[in-house]
């Protein structure tokens, strides 16, 4: 754990995500010759899967690279919608504040959080909710424990007040 805790503190490590973020936002499909900023298939692209801050003493460094990452893939791709891709509550060191101002940036389009709900009780509770701010929520990646071990039943995209500016996104 010591050693991922650095990423939001090494600038090699997110020069390298920022790379690795632009040649994907900037690929041309081979097969339709589509870039993937033209796409209407795509909707959104998320920072990561489950990204964390990995301690506490890190927070600050995580909600400031969320938000330079997602001002990153809106400078490149203004046609989709940019999510974190958080787990929830868990991924902000079980700090809803933060999760909260992570959401809040204006280059994030709408929450989304992991439920497994077995272990992570606040999932089902009305935290995760948007507090108001009008933001859709997308509940993703749904598992149960089984037998003492997690096992995934539904991986999924629900949304809940949904609210797109005109011409975000093709529907």
């Amino acid at each position: 754990m010591d050693y991922v805790k650095e990423f939001p503190n090494n600038k090699k490590a997110k020069s390298l995500f920022a790379d690795y973020v632009k040649d994907i936002i900037t690929r041309i499909n081979r097969y339709t010759n589509i870039s993937y900023v033209e796409d209407p298939t795509i909707m959104s692209w998320q920072i990561g899967n489950e990204p964390r801050a990995f301690s506490g003493e890190n927070k600050e460094a995580f909600a400031i690279w969320m938000a330079e990452v997602s001002r990153f893939i809106k400078s490149l791709d203004r046609n989709h919608l940019v999510s974190t891709g958080s787990e929830g509550k868990h991924g902000c060191e079980e700090d809803l504040a933060l999760f909260e101002r992570i959401h809040a940036d204006k280059h994030i389009d709408y929450m989304n959080i992991h439920i497994w709900p077995y272990n992570w009780g606040w999932a089902l509770s009305r935290q995760f909710v948007g507090k108001g701010r009008g933001s859709a929520v997308a509940i993703e990646t749904i598992h149960r424990r089984a037998s003492g071990n997690s096992t995934k039943i539904w991986q999924t995209v629900g949304f809940g007040r949904i609210r797109l500016s005109k011409g975000r996104v093709p529907v």
